[in-house]
C-alpha cells in the first residue's frame, strides 16, 4: 500500500494509490485509515509530504549519534528549498515511519545541509528534509534496504534491524504513530 497526503476541496486528506486513481482514507492517524470515495489521479489541488511527524530522529549510517528534527524542516517533493548559502549539500535517507507497535513503512527522506563536513546543525532548518510523494509498506525485505546516493533508488543491503531499536529506545523513551527515524 502506499499513502499520501493532498490538498483536496481546501481540506488536507489521506490518500491510497490505487492504480490510476487516489482513493481517499477516512481517519485522524495512519494506524485508523479506511477508504473512502475515488479521486482521479491528478484531481487533487496539492500533493504535500505523506505525514507531518511530531519528530524526525536521524541516526547516522554507523550509529555513532543521534539528534532529533523538529517536524518544520519536513516539505513535500515538490516545495523549494529555502536557503541563504550558495551550495547546499543532500544526503538521501531511508524513513521508517512508526505505526502502533510496528513499522508502518517507509519514505525517502532528502536531508540537506551547507556544510561537506556533515555539521548536523543544518539538517533541521526550515524545508531542509523533503520527504517522498509517499509511505510504503510494499517492500519485501524491509530489512535489507539501502540508498544509492548516485541515483537515490533503493537498494539490497543488511541493515541491522535489532541495533536500530536499541539503540533508538536507549535514546528516546517515547515514540508517537507517524513519528520518522
Amino acid at each position: 500500500m502506499k499513502i499520501s497526503r493532498v490538498n483536496y476541496n481546501q481540506k488536507t486528506k489521506f490518500v491510497r494509490l490505487d492504480g490510476r486513481y487516489l482513493r481517499v482514507l477516512s481517519g485522524s492517524n495512519l494506524e485508523d485509515l479506511k477508504d473512502s470515495e475515488f479521486l482521479l489521479l491528478y484531481s487533487f489541488e496539492k500533493i504535500l509530504a505523506p505525514i507531518k511527524p511530531s519528530k524526525i530522529i536521524t541516526i547516522d549510517s554507523k550509529f555513532k549519534f543521534k539528534f532529533l528534527r523538529a517536524n518544520n524542516c519536513v516539505v513535500s517533493p515538490s516545495s523549494d528549498v529555502l536557503t541563504i548559502k550558495e551550495e547546499l549539500y543532500l544526503t538521501p535517507q531511508i524513513g521508517l515511519v512508526i505505526g502502533k507497535n510496528r513499522i508502518f513503512g517507509f519514505l525517502m527522506v532528502l536531508s540537506f545541509f551547507t556544510d561537506c563536513f556533515g555539521d548536523v546543525r543544518d539538517y533541521g532548518l526550515d524545508t531542509y528534509s523533503p520527504f517522498s510523494e509517499f509511505i510504503s509498506n510494499e517492500i519485501e525485505d524491509k530489512f535489507k534496504l539501502q540508498i544509492n546516493e548516485k541515483i537515490y533508488e533503493i537498494k539490497i543491503k543488511n541493515l541491522e534491524k535489532d541495533k536500530i531499536f536499541f539503540e533508538v529506545k536507549k535514546f528516546f523513551h517515547k515514540l508517537f504513530i507517524s513519528d520518522v527515524i
